[in-house]
């Protein structure tokens, strides 16, 4: 079992999608490939800590990953 910090991560984060937002397994499932890709590229082997997130990591991800993806979406 999985008890790491991005695991609990992941765990509210699909709980969230599924129920109060009522998305499919599969639409979580591509959501979260992002987001982990995401806190992988922004923390590498440190540990998360999302208070540390700002708005330019984000946008820097968005604008290193828009070129390779496909305008019906990743």
């Amino acid at each position: 079992m999985d008890d790491s910090p991005l695991a609990a991560l992941r765990q509210r984060y699909e709980t969230y999608l599924k129920k109060e937002r009522g998305l499919s397994p599969v639409t979580v499932a591509g959501y979260w490939r992002h987001i982990r890709q995401f806190l992988v590229e922004r923390f590498g082997q440190v540990p998360l800590c999302l208070r540390e997130l700002a708005p330019k990591d984000l946008s820097a991800f968005v604008l290193r990953h828009a070129r390779s993806g496909s305008p019906n979406g990743v």
